[in-house]
């Protein structure tokens, strides 16, 4: 039996990357046919033997509040509080997992999820020697360069010696970890140009294959669906605009349907009480909202950056048309006028998507058809467990 251990920044937060860990323990029954068992996952605060229950916020509540404040500010933008986040809040949680794992470990391989973590348990395995210690899984999350990614969140750092700092990094968990999973074959084309006979295998996220009766599309009426974040990065903004202009022009009727909650809540409860001819619903933060989706007939994504959003398989699952901006790794997951629409993240593009489908120019009811054959070719939980399954034996 091949012992495997998992690590991420923080397991009590609802986000994508938690949301791929997650299935190691839904997939635990296929796997331990397989003849591997999956431990434990840790973060900086414990090691969990299960899912954890997390705090799932309506993006009202007083931390909430403070910390939209907060990012308003100045003060919040500054070199030196970007730096101090960067430390006391992605570094210093790497060190914490490090040692936490190193001292209750029981694993064979650990599939590390956190640059930071993986950086300092290389340099432990390194500097003690300690070949006892499991081999190292790095998985990465995104769909090109990590420290771009890293760098929308702290601008200021950018072409700095923090940036560089990290840079190093990142060059140093790539260079010794005994092998790399992207969730994309962009991401793994960009890391084999710079490292050369390395074990890099692209392993498409999966969801467990969800099964709910969709009710037939009524044309005079569409339900668009979102799941999302309520952030500039996920194109709220843009989604605010879009919805002013498609008031004054639409012809028909339209819904749109969102579930999430984040900054940009507030600015779309204030667009939803303007809108005359487009009914906009918020539902905030809702636990497993694909259970929801039977009457919803098209799920939309406006993001400005993504790599392979888990909502969109979910989406997939279902069978729902999927009409998305064309960023990150989508075009891996849509194939342009088959299962959906990839559209440009601009105001006008979206518009003009949007208004060919309410003047039925797209087949919808096919489109969905399409989705579910793609899910079950390339991404079902089978899948997953199987190309898993390979390279953990490849390297145990």
């Amino acid at each position: 039996m091949i012992n495997v251990s998992i690590c991420v920044d923080n397991y009590l937060l609802s986000q994508g990357i938690n949301s791929v860990v997650d299935q190691f323990f839904y997939n635990k029954t296929i796997f331990e046919s397989k003849n591997i068992n999956i431990c434990s996952v840790y973060d900086y605060h414990a090691s969990y033997t299960s899912i954890p229950n997390r705090h799932r916020s309506n993006g009202l509540d007083y931390k909430c509040k403070i910390k939209q404040n907060l990012k308003k500010t100045f003060f919040y933008k500054t070199l030196i509080v970007e730096t101090l986040l960067i430390m006391f809040k992605r570094i210093l949680r790497g060190r914490i997992t490090c040692k936490l794992f190193i001292d209750r470990n029981n694993s064979d391989i650990f599939i590390c999820q956190d640059v930071f973590m993986g950086y300092f348990y290389l340099k432990c395995r390194e500097k003690k020697k300690r070949t006892i210690l499991p081999k190292i899984v790095y998985m990465t999350h995104i769909h090109d360069d990590e420290m771009e990614q890293i760098l929308m969140t702290y601008p200021k750092i950018s072409g700095t010696i923090v940036e560089k700092k990290m840079r190093k990094i990142f060059k140093y968990v790539y260079q010794r970890s005994d092998a790399i999973v992207t969730i994309c074959n962009s991401a793994k084309s960009s890391l084999e140009k710079n490292l050369k006979n390395k074990n890099i295998r692209t392993i498409y996220n999966s969801v467990q294959d969800i099964r709910i009766e969709r009710e037939p599309v009524d044309y005079s009426n569409i339900k668009f669906v979102m799941a999302s974040s309520l952030t500039e990065r996920k194109g709220m903004d843009l989604l605010i605009k879009i919805l002013e202009q498609l008031d004054e022009i639409i012809q028909g009727k339209c819904e749109f349907h969102i579930y999430g909650d984040g900054i940009c809540f507030e600015m779309l409860k204030k667009t939803s009480q303007k809108l005359k001819k487009i009914c906009l619903k918020l539902y905030g933060r809702v636990e497993r909202p694909y259970r929801l989706y039977g009457d919803k007939d098209i799920f939309l994504m406006t993001s400005r950056d993504e790599c392979l959003p888990m909502s969109i398989l979910e989406a997939m699952s279902i069978g729902m048309p999927i009409f998305s901006t064309n960023v990150g790794a989508i075009n891996e997951l849509i194939i342009n006028n088959v299962n959906g629409i990839l559209m440009e993240p601009e105001v006008n593009s979206i518009v003009t998507i949007i208004e060919a489908v309410l003047l039925r120019k797209y087949n919808l009811v096919q489109m969905g058809i399409e989705s579910r054959k793609i899910f079950l070719s390339k991404f079902s939980s089978q899948q997953w467990c199987n190309e898993f399954t390979d390279l953990l034996n490849a390297i145990s």
